[in-house]
């Protein structure tokens, strides 16, 4: 190991107590939480959903014995349903944030319930924070966010 992973310890010292190893875990799960939160917002993290696409709102941790899943975009939408592993298979969402990088690009997604639990999905709506409208093909975008500048460099009359 070299003079990093000399410094890490695979269990805590047996001089804390076990409130004190309890409370020392907490607080590096939320440092954690708040360092995977600050990357996210910065576009840096996607994690891999069930169905095997990338999707930066999804969320699994199974680090200490954790089991949790879930869709940050679902759970945000107000009304937004209830979401199930299985709903990322039918989810345009990857694909969007593959296809779109606009950070004016807000997204909300619902769980649909289908009859007799048949034909579950999930609705995508989109709005743009610039424009303050809907936007109707979100892989492209809204067309008025990253419209290029027209200028001209000089004098424009021409000599007479």
């Amino acid at each position: 190991m070299g003079p990093i992973g000399s410094r890490i310890r695979s269990r805590p010292s047996p001089a804390l107590g076990r409130s004190e190893r309890q409370s020392a875990a907490h607080i590096g799960d939320q440092i954690f939480q708040a360092l995977y939160t600050d990357l996210k917002e910065l576009g840096y993290l996607a994690m891999r959903t069930p169905a095997g696409s990338e999707c930066p709102y999804y969320f699994e941790d199974y680090h200490r014995g954790r089991e949790r899943q879930e869709c940050r975009l679902i759970d945000d939408t107000p009304n937004g349903g209830r979401w199930a592993p299985d709903l990322c298979g039918k989810c345009h969402v990857p694909r969007i944030a593959m296809a779109n990088a606009c950070p004016n690009l807000v997204l909300e997604a619902k769980a649909k319930l289908g009859v007799l639990g048949f034909g579950r999905g999930v609705a995508v709506s989109s709005s743009c924070l610039h424009t303050a409208k809907p936007v109707e093909v979100p892989e492209i975008g809204c067309g008025h966010c990253h419209e290029f500048l027209n200028f001209s460099v000089g004098n424009d009359s021409s000599p007479s």
